[in-house]
């Protein structure tokens, strides 16, 4: 077993999880998430909705400076083999070291699966700094300004996988999982939907983000897998101090 899967293995990413479907939502989300995911990278050709062209014809976001993550939790450590690069492939890509236009169909898809499994990493490294049971103990307090906010920008990313991946041959494994995932992302999207947001009172992500719970047009799933993904590593010191504070 490679090390990446013996971190998820430890860190609750795969296998089974509580039988109680509330308390253990978010941590069978981000399974879910994963399994999408990695089945979306072992696909031969371009595998999303989206055209290859809109995809990567774009220019990237801004890479995020060192204030930016500054509250990032330092002491989670990289699973063992996730490779993280300074200056992403697409980043790359538009400083001229990669020349899309001339790229082959085969070509754009590595490329776009390198950016993609890129993001992936940069996931599983957030999430490598507490346990499955402190995710779902974060994300389960329907009260918790914090906790609502991981949790719907865990929605997001798993809606933008389901929106924009193709489900492949009938009965094929990404077909299963993106099935799976889409049930989910009802059921999460629920769950974000009743926090009480009454006195103007509203979520972190929502405040910070204009991408919401929707593919708005023009926006690439690249772009929206990043955006929530910083902020999902800006909110990491403060999941940090929240659950110590409660087992104090």
């Amino acid at each position: 077993m490679s090390p990446l899967l013996q971190q998820q293995d430890a860190n609750g990413f795969s296998g089974s999880f509580h039988t109680d479907n509330t308390s253990d939502f978010a941590s069978r989300l981000y399974s879910s998430i994963l399994n999408v995911w990695t089945s979306l990278l072992c696909q031969e050709s371009w595998p999303l909705r989206t055209s290859a062209s809109l995809v990567l014809g774009r220019p990237p976001n801004p890479m995020p400076s060192e204030e930016d993550l500054g509250s990032m939790d330092q002491e989670g450590e990289s699973p063992a083999d996730v490779h993280i690069s300074d200056v992403s492939l697409q980043q790359q890509a538009f400083l001229g070291n990669v020349d899309i236009v001339n790229l082959s169909e085969r070509e754009k898809w590595d490329l776009a699966r390198s950016i993609l499994g890129d993001e992936r990493d940069r996931l599983c490294v957030w999430k490598s700094s507490f346990t499955s049971e402190e995710l779902n103990q974060i994300t389960s307090n329907e009260s918790s300004l914090l906790g609502t906010s991981i949790l719907e920008s865990l929605v997001s990313i798993a809606e933008g996988l389901t929106m924009e991946t193709k489900l492949g041959a009938l009965g094929s494994p990404l077909h299963q999982h993106v099935l799976i995932l889409a049930e989910l992302v009802t059921e999460g999207k629920q769950r974000v939907k009743e926090f009480d947001r009454e006195d103007g009172r509203d979520t972190i992500h929502s405040t910070c983000t204009t991408a919401g719970n929707i593919l708005l047009e023009g926006e690439d799933l690249l772009s929206r897998l990043r955006d929530e993904r910083l902020l999902l590593e800006k909110l990491s010191y403060t999941t940090r101090l929240e659950l110590e504070s409660s087992t104090e």
